[in-house]
């Protein structure tokens, strides 16, 4: 590997670990504020420490195979894995199941019917990406399909539940409701991701220094969202206001 590789593959590790020491934040501020959290919050809560959790098993993994190459890599090279794109998965159910889940209870606060239609979009979605990354793209790559509809559903979700928000009139002003800033912050990210998506495997296959600009970029953007679902989190006192008012 050329010496600007292994520069941005250390520099994409460090900021990995950065970012994830991050993602702990709002988990601390969740806990710290528990009684206050609502049922969506509560599961919005446990999506967020499913990532978490999914990251630092990539950052051990990482780790691991680092330290012990003499008896990872005869394994690794058998089994075709160069990278850890076949962890992907391990974050990509969890988020399509509970924040499905999440927004699913926003929504049918709003509109009866959407209780079925979120759980039908959540379940689809991850299935279809679970038989994409088994037997279609398969696990060796980055992979652009499932990438594109994990983003494609963290925007249409957050963006369906802020229509309905805008439409009903509340005393509590936007800034103190946590499910806004929560859906913002998810924006912010995929926004972002929904470009990397498409465009991410053929970097990673072409030019990797460019891929891992933007990847540092879109860790960049993360750690700012992180702040955000913890002053989300901060706020929850307001999310039982909301049900109060309903």
């Amino acid at each position: 590997m050329p010496n600007d590789e292994k520069f941005y593959t250390h520099l994409i590790v460090v900021l990995g670990q950065i970012t994830t020491a991050v993602m702990i934040i709002p988990l601390v501020v969740a806990i710290v504020r528990w009684r206050l959290l609502t049922p969506p919050l509560r599961i919005f809560f446990w999506s967020r420490l499913a990532l978490v959790v999914s990251a630092g098993f990539e950052l051990l993994f990482i780790e691991v195979v680092t330290r012990y190459q003499d008896f990872w890599v005869p394994y690794l090279n058998k089994w075709q894995i160069g990278d850890t794109n076949f962890l992907q998965i391990t974050s990509q159910l969890p988020t399509f199941l509970l924040v499905g889940w999440f927004y699913n209870s926003l929504l049918s606060t709003y509109q009866k019917k959407a209780y079925n239609i979120v759980w039908i979009i959540s379940l689809g979605l991850a299935l279809i990406a679970l038989i994409n990354y088994l037997f279609i793209e398969g696990i060796r790559v980055h992979g652009t399909f499932n990438p594109l509809i994990l983003s494609l559903f963290l925007i249409g979700m957050p963006m369906i539940y802020l229509f309905f928000l805008a439409k009903m009139p509340s005393h509590i002003p936007l800034s103190k409701i946590p499910y806004f800033w929560i859906s913002v912050g998810i924006l912010l990210v995929n926004l972002l991701s929904l470009f990397f998506s498409t465009t991410g495997n053929k970097l990673y296959l072409t030019d990797y220094i460019l891929y891992s600009k933007f990847l540092i970029s879109r860790n960049a953007v993360s750690v700012l969202a992180q702040f955000i679902f913890a002053y989300a989190f901060y706020q929850a006192k307001y999310a039982g206001y909301l049900i109060t008012q309903r």
